[in-house]
C-alpha cells in the first residue's frame, strides 16, 4: 500500500540539484557536475535512533545529509560502550572517505534526529567522478581537510551548549504550558526563540523541523505526558530533555521516558525541573531523584527563577552558581 508523500518533502525533492547546490559540499563545482551528481542520487529518510551504517561493514555508498542530524561512534572495545566522535549535520558529507580508501567504515554512524539523505552508491560515485574529475578533487581537498581537523588538538573551554529542548511532563496536572512560556521569555535575550506544540508540528516532515532549527537560535519542543508519537517526536529532535514534575506530587516514573528508553542516544541529556507552588518543599529532590537517579535537578518557585535554570542549561552561569545548584536542596 503506497504512503501519501507530504507536499513539502515533494517540493524538496523536486529542487534536489537546486538543494544540493546551495550545500557547501558542492562549493566552486559547475553547474553540470551538481546536475550529474544529483540525477544519481538516491533520497532516504532515517528517523531518529536508526543506525545508517555500522563499523567493520563494507563502504558501498556517500551520503549527503540535507536534514536532521547524525551521530557519529566509535566501535566498542570489550566491556566499554561505544564512543561518541561527533556529529554530522545538516550540509555535511558522510562515508566518502570509504569509498576513496575502499576500506570498510571505520565508525557506526546512527540518526540523532529524523533526518533526510541522499544516497550516492559506489557505482554511481565511480561513473560520476570518473566523469568529472573537479568534484574528485572537491572530495580530496574535504578528506584532507578532515584528517588536519582530526589531528589537532581540541580546544579549551566550554562545549556548545543544547539548542533544542523538549519539555516531557510527569502527569497531566503538570503547568507545562506556563513554564513552556517563562523559558521562550528567558530564553529571548540570548537569541530567536520558537516554540512548537503538537497541533503544529505534528503532520511535518523532518526537512520542516529542520528549517525550524536553523532559522531559529533555540527551539523548544512541549511533550505529552504520555509516549504518544508526538512525544517520541520530541525526544528525537531535542539536544536535552527537560524533565517537569510537581515537586510535591507522588514521585513516580516519567511514562514517555519509560516507553521510549530505545529513542534516549548518548548524546542526549536529561535534567529534571521541580516546579513548587509557593515555598520550596524541603525533601522533594531526594524524592524525584530516587526514580530518576543521576540527572542535574533544578527547583522553580516562580517565573523569577528560570532565567538561572536557562543559564545552566545553556553553560552561561558561572561555576559558584552552577555548584551551589548540583547541591540538594533537602
Amino acid at each position: 500500500m503506497e504512503q501519501d508523500i507530504p507536499e513539502d518533502t515533494l517540493t524538496v525533492r523536486g529542487n534536489l540539484r537546486v538543494l544540493l547546490s546551495g550545500l557547501s559540499f558542492f562549493d566552486g563545482l559547475a553547474d553540470q557536475t551538481i546536475a550529474a551528481i544529483a540525477s544519481e542520487c538516491e533520497w532516504l529518510s532515517l528517523p531518529g535512533g536508526a543506525t545508517l551504517f555500522e563499523a567493520g561493514e563494507p563502504s558501498e555508498a556517500m551520503y549527503l545529509l540535507l536534514s536532521g542530524c547524525l551521530g557519529s561512534y566509535a566501535p566498542p572495545h570489550g566491556a566499554d560502550r561505544r564512543r561518541f566522535l561527533g556529529r554530522v549535520i545538516a550540509g555535511d558529507s558522510v562515508g566518502e572517505m570509504g569509498l576513496v580508501s575502499g576500506r570498510p567504515r571505520m565508525a557506526t554512524v546512527v540518526a540523532l534526529r529524523d533526518s533526510e539523505l541522499v544516497r550516492l552508491s559506489r557505482e554511481s560515485f565511480d561513473q560520476v567522478f570518473r566523469r568529472h574529475p573537479e568534484a574528485m578533487l572537491r572530495i580530496a581537498q574535504l578528506t584532507v581537510s578532515r584528517l588536519e581537523d582530526s589531528s589537532r588538538p581540541a580546544p579549551r573551554g566550554r562545549a556548545p551548549g543544547p539548542r533544542t529542548f523538549a519539555l516531557l511532563p510527569q502527569a497531566l496536572d503538570v503547568d507545562v504550558a506556563r513554564f513552556a512560556m517563562a523559558l521562550v521569555e528567558a530564553l529571548q535575550p540570548m537569541g530567536s526563540v520558537e516554540l512548537v506544540w503538537s497541533v503544529r508540528g505534528a503532520d511535518h516532515t523532518s526537512h520542516w523541523f529542520h528549517k525550524v532549527e536553523s532559522s531559529n537560535d533555540y527551539v523548544i519542543y512541549v511533550a505529552d505526558y504520555q509516549p504518544t508519537s508526538w512525544t517520541r517526536l520530541c525526544l528525537r529532535q531535542a539536544d536535552s530533555l527537560l524533565l517537569l514534575a510537581r515537586a510535591e506530587s507522588t514521585a513516580c516514573p516519567w511514562p514517555s521516558l519509560a516507553a521510549a528508553r530505545d529513542l534516549q542516544l548518548a548524546t542526549q541529556r536529561a535534567e529534571m525541573v521541580l516546579l513548587h507552588e509557593g515555598p520550596l518543599l524541603r525533601g522533594a529532590a531526594r524524592r524525584w531523584l530516587e526514580v530518576q537517579p543521576g540527572v542535574p535537578h533544578h527547583h522553580v518557585r516562580s517565573d523569577a527563577d528560570v532565567p538561572r535554570v536557562v543559564r545552566l542549561l545553556t553553560g552561561t552561569a558561572g561555576c559558584t552558581s552552577s555548584q551551589r545548584l548540583a547541591a540538594p536542596l533537602n
